[in-house]
């Protein structure tokens, strides 16, 4: 599920990249329609319409490169999905940012132990091998044993009489060497599944506080990539306006251009990172596939 869910993800971030890359070409072609006509009115240089035309030039490289990555995503996503290469296929949803209630450690690991498959397959192993203890044990008890029967004896049946026979036995161990290394064995056996058993706890509240960790931070992360887009798509603005009442040239507007794109990578890799921490705390908790759904929104 995790797999799948993960290649989900890597569609959905590719189609955000895509979409950026097309929003970055529609701005670079109004920035070179601005270019031209100030160039025609005498306003700007040809170094300004060619510096415009060779930013659109590489906003279309870049949109023709994403648009191919989301494709081969799309892909790379029908084929584990058991769907023939080539169908179509529409993500349900935009990659986009859904905080989450972070829930608390000492409520996370109880509810882990009764959810997760490996877990549970340990303490069977260990029930199993208790109840083999119980038995090779009784094998010690005495054993009572009684037998009977009764039955009629004569010549005639005037001269038939009743007879039977009422015996009765008891069994015990005083020496069973074979028993005592079966007992040896078993207690060895008891002691290492106790041993693995101790250390998947650790290893499953390790799992929870580390998905935990990474929750908060990328929750952080994407606070930080949010507000760095704001102020690149700030900057851009300012940037378009010097040039466009010409008290600046479009150099500024190409840098702006270049930091709202590194910023927009940001946020999408910021969201990513946060998706993929529900992911794992999905799977460091159990029944990875209803906590996904829930995680994302989904009833």
């Amino acid at each position: 599920m995790r797999a799948i869910a993960a290649l989900y993800l890597n569609a959905q971030s590719a189609a955000a990249r895509a979409d950026a890359a097309q929003s970055r070409v529609t701005d670079s072609s109004a920035l070179y329609k601005l270019a031209k006509d100030k160039h025609d009115a005498g306003t700007a240089t040809g170094v300004d319409v060619l510096r415009a035309q060779v930013q659109l030039a590489n906003d279309r490289q870049a949109l023709l490169i994403a648009e191919n990555q989301t494709k081969q995503a799309l892909l790379e996503l029908e084929r584990n999905l058991g769907m023939s290469p080539g169908t179509p296929l529409e993500l349900a949803e935009p990659l986009n940012y859904r905080p989450l209630n972070q829930p608390e450690i000492e409520a996370l690991a109880p509810a882990a132990l009764l959810a997760r498959a490996d877990y549970l397959s340990l303490a069977s192993q260990r029930e199993g091998l208790v109840e083999q203890q119980r038995a090779s044990r009784a094998r010690f008890y005495p054993k009572l044993s009684i037998n009977g029967n009764i039955g009629e004896i004569g010549r005639s049946i005037g001269s038939v009489q009743t007879t039977g026979l009422v015996q009765g036995q008891i069994d015990f161990t005083l020496f069973d060497r074979d028993r005592n290394g079966e007992a040896q064995e078993l207690a060895s056996r008891v002691k290492r599944i106790d041993d693995q058993i101790a250390d998947l706890r650790r290893g499953i509240e390790e799992d929870l506080r580390a998905s935990l960790l990474n929750l908060d931070s990328t929750n952080e992360q994407v606070a930080v990539a949010r507000e760095g887009q704001e102020l690149a798509q700030r900057e851009l603005e300012m940037a378009q306006d010097r040039f466009q009442q010409g008290t600046a040239n479009n150099v500024e507007v190409i840098t702006a251009q270049d930091e709202l794109a590194r910023a927009e990578e940001n946020y999408i890799l910021a969201v990513s990172s946060h998706v993929d921490a529900k992911f794992a705390l999905a799977r460091a908790m159990g029944d990875t596939e209803k906590n996904i759904l829930e995680f994302m929104g989904n009833p």
